[in-house]
């Protein structure tokens, strides 16, 4: 099961993708003053270097928590047959996520504001249990199901091919245990 921390760096890796545009947001933002391109540059990031080693430490951590969910190992066996693809859940993580692209200002407001955004979801997040919306399992491409017991699983395989190969092996499918109520397929291939 996963610990509050776990939940956390879960979390923090499922705004990869956020991370670099916002370097790049910061690195090419337009200035008062008529500057070369490189000189630029350079002054965005002198103003900004804070940020942009808090976004590089994000985005090192992050790839460490892929790195660490593509190499989990099963712990339990999941028996339930997949009653639907309910991936469509993670879309209501995405909505703090996309005011982050699109409305954070490169200034100390705009940061606070998106940055209590970010603290407050992950509260929720990690309270409610909710793990399973988390982006990151879809980025490293598992589907969201729910099985006949409500519970959620993460799998590669499609819905048939998983209830096919659960059916076809009496003890269930290997899988590891994250929350009370969702468990990571580990098999990959059909």
């Amino acid at each position: 099961m996963l610990t509050n921390f776990s939940k956390w760096m879960i979390y923090t890796a499922s705004y990869i993708v956020l991370y670099p545009i916002l370097i790049i947001k910061i690195l090419f933002s337009a200035r008062e003053e008529d500057v070369a391109f490189i000189e630029k540059m350079r002054l965005n990031f002198s103003e900004s270097r804070e940020i942009i080693f808090v976004l590089l430490g994000f985005i090192v951590i992050s790839a460490l928590v892929i790195f660490i969910l593509r190499k989990v190992s099963p712990n339990s066996r999941c028996k339930a047959l997949l009653k639907n693809n309910v991936t469509y859940e993670v879309a209501s993580f995405l909505l703090p996520y996309i005011i982050s692209i699109f409305t954070i200002d490169l200034n100390w407001y705009g940061w606070v504001i998106n940055a209590v955004i970010y603290i407050l979801f992950g509260i929720v997040m990690m309270y409610a249990d909710i793990v399973h919306l988390c982006p990151i399992f879809i980025f490293l491409g598992f589907k969201l199901y729910k099985d006949s017991n409500d519970n959620y699983i993460y799998s590669k395989l499609s819905k048939e091919q998983y209830n096919l190969l659960c059916i076809e092996q009496n003890d269930g499918i290997e899988s590891k245990t994250l929350t009370g109520h969702l468990s990571l397929s580990t098999v990959k291939k059909f």
